[in-house]
């Protein structure tokens, strides 16, 4: 089994096929796999998880993008949605924004009735 430093340098891949390791005799001609559930397998032992499906990943990056105040546009593509409505659901969690413009809103409204 190769090392992590081994897999990172032979590929830019998350799941190199072994042709993308330098087997010549790969039985794929792509340089990565189609169906990653065997590396899945040994990538959740390794990293001694459990449960962990590679869409909880999606959903997870997903979630800090919209966090960090990215766009749903933006997510959605980066994704690969091809619906806006699959994206709405991660509008719920960045709700600092909104916050943020009902505040200054708020002040606003709260400033100009002073100024009566």
């Amino acid at each position: 089994m190769l090392t992590d430093a081994e897999l990172a340098q032979a590929s830019h891949y998350l799941f190199p096929s072994a042709l993308a390791l330098g087997n010549p005799a790969a039985s794929s001609s792509l340089p990565h796999i189609t169906d990653p559930k065997s590396s899945w397998r040994r990538l959740l032992i390794r990293a001694k998880l459990a449960n962990l499906r590679p869409h909880d990943l999606r959903r997870s990056i997903g979630s800090w993008m919209a966090l960090g105040g990215v766009g749903l546009p933006i997510i959605g593509a980066a994704l690969g949605h091809k619906d806006h409505r699959s994206t709405a659901v991660y509008a719920r969690l960045n709700d600092g924004a909104v916050r943020a413009a009902m505040e200054r809103a708020t002040e606003a409204m709260l400033a100009a009735g002073k100024e009566d």
